[in-house]
This record gives C-alpha cells, sequence and structure tokens, in this order.
C-alpha cells in the first residue's frame, strides 16, 4: 500500500491509503499516487496543485529535467 496527504489552502488534510498492484515497481506506484491526487484535487474543483515527492527521479521527470528511459515510465508521465 501507500499513503497520500491533501492539505487544503484552508490547511485541511486528507490522508488516503491506496492498495495499487503488486506488480508495480516503486516509480510506477510514485506515478499512480500522483494521478490519483491529482485527480482528487481537480475533483474538488482545484485548478492548481502543489506536488511534494521524495522522489527526486519523478520530480525531475515531471518537470522535464530528466528523461523517463523506460517505456512504461513514458507512458505514465504523458
Amino acid at each position: 500500500g501507500m499513503g497520500l496527504v491533501i492539505v487544503s489552502p484552508e490547511q485541511i488534510t486528507i490522508e488516503k491509503s491506496l492498495r495499487l498492484g503488486f506488480l508495480d515497481t516503486n516509480n510506477e506506484a510514485d506515478y499512480k499516487a500522483l494521478l490519483i491526487g491529482i485527480a482528487m484535487v481537480q475533483n474538488m474543483g482545484r485548478k492548481v496543485v502543489e506536488v511534494f515527492s521524495d522522489s527526486r527521479l519523478i520530480v525531475g521527470q515531471v518537470k522535464g529535467e530528466l528523461k523517463a528511459r523506460d517505456l512504461r515510465m513514458q507512458r505514465c508521465l504523458n
């Protein structure tokens, strides 16, 4: 499992536990958590999100500073 924490500008905290596929790599799990978090924020009517991650690889790829070489990671990034 994996955890996701969303904090609103009003400091309201939503914690969600995610159960992902057991065949996912750590990077795929990070991407899925990111996408689920963004979808949750959009469903709450928000247009802007500030993302924090302890994965330098994922942050670098999302910001465009690093390229995803693996095809599965490229699909997640797209």
